[in-house]
């Protein structure tokens, strides 16, 4: 568990629950959190506005590494 606030809920299961966690989550929309798996048999349910690109491109910043260094070159 983390000791801080991540602003992400992780979610591991069987995949052969799978087709049926995935309607679950679909079928339950929420302005409060978005959900993304990211890969199979995890969901991770997020604080929106926020995902990996966000937080590398501020990590990046505060520590003065040009993100063309990254592996993120990509994102907008």
């Amino acid at each position: 568990m983390a000791l801080a606030d991540t602003g992400k809920i992780e979610v591991q299961y069987d995949l052969s629950i799978d087709d049926e966690i995935m309607a679950v989550v679909n079928a339950h929309p929420s302005p409060n959190w978005s959900a993304v798996r990211t890969f199979p048999g995890t969901v991770e349910f997020m604080t929106p506005g926020l995902d990996k690109g966000v937080a590398l491109r501020r990590y990046s910043k505060r520590n003065s590494i040009p993100l063309m260094a990254s592996r993120a070159r990509s994102s907008p």
